[in-house]
């Protein structure tokens, strides 16, 4: 989905293909996140243009940010990994796996009906889609610096302590959630539930629907996730690249 919201102007980023009329292989590239490839690295001449894309797109792109990785999500290709383990002695390569959940909006009712937590003070904010590091860059157009998400601030006093908000991927009637809670010691206090609360019913009011992503190696996410009623829709594999 956030290919789409690139694609389709939600959310800014750059496309590239290896044909322009007919392309076999594309990479979507959400500016500050991540890469989604599609297609198969098979031929020498694809494989030689991935390591050219590489070296001479992302890697200065990374170090002009001050960023030593970059993530491609992919579907399950033996043959990127195959390709990226074996063929590219310049970067180091790692994979992990990811989930999608979806809401299931009955079960979330249920939870939002069973809230009631009213002490801490509930803010719904606008927040920047794109990061104030990146309006610089040449390809960002300022048409869209003025882009605005909505999000829930949770606070005690003037002390912010959980936020989610629709990060600024959306297609369609769904979006992407982001939620957190900053420090250590506030959290599994139902905060970011709170949060994730607030903003989720307010999105359905405008009957848009939230889905939530976390890595299989972030077990509170996951029961976050699950506790405010999402139930895993799909799992793939993430190439994480590092620079040497």
């Amino acid at each position: 989905m956030p290919a789409f919201a690139v694609i389709h102007g939600s959310y800014l980023g750059r496309v590239f293909v290896d044909h322009e009329n007919r392309p076999k292989v594309a990479i979507v590239w959400a500016i500050g996140r991540w890469m989604y490839l599609e297609g198969n690295i098979a031929t020498n001449q694809e494989k030689s243009e991935l390591k050219r894309f590489f070296r001479e797109i992302v890697m200065p792109d990374c170090k002009k940010r001050s960023r030593n990785w970059f993530e491609i999500y992919t579907n399950d290709s033996k043959q990127l990994e195959e390709y990226s383990l074996k063929e590219i002695d310049f970067l180091k390569v790692d994979k992990h796996y990811e989930s999608v959940y979806t809401l299931n909006v009955e079960k979330f009712l249920q939870v939002a009906k069973r809230s009631k937590r009213n002490e801490e003070k509930v803010e719904f904010r606008n927040f920047d889609i794109i990061p104030e590091s990146l309006e610089e860059t040449s390809y960002v157009k300022n048409s869209t610096l003025s882009k605005k998400t909505v999000g829930v601030v949770i606070k005690r006093g003037n002390t912010i302590l959980s936020i989610a908000k629709n990060n600024g991927f959306t297609f369609g009637k769904e979006y992407f959630i982001d939620i957190d809670t900053f420090k250590e010691e506030e959290r599994k206090k139902g905060y970011a539930t709170l949060a994730a609360i607030k903003i989720i019913s307010y999105f359905l009011e405008k009957n848009m629907f939230p889905l939530w992503e976390t890595t299989e190696s972030n077990i509170p996410s996951q029961k976050l996730a699950l506790k405010l009623g999402f139930e895993p829709m799909e799992r793939y594999p993430v190439f994480e690249f590092r620079l040497k």
